[in-house]
């Protein structure tokens, strides 16, 4: 019974543990996905850019 009592509290301690950095890692990913489609964007203007210049002297 000591067993189920403490393998239960592991339980609830890492649920507690994850609950409490859930907006930290809900955040990172935020930011992750951010830089990453800014990445994205900044890389497709540029693309744009390079190939408009090509287009506009044909």
């Amino acid at each position: 019974m000591s067993f189920d009592k403490s393998t239960l509290a592991k339980t609830k301690d890492s649920e507690t543990l994850y609950r409490r950095f859930l907006p930290l890692i809900a955040s990172v990913k935020a930011l992750l996905w951010r830089r990453a489609l800014r990445d994205l964007c900044i890389l497709h203007q540029s693309r744009v850019q390079t190939t408009a210049p090509h287009n506009a002297a044909e």
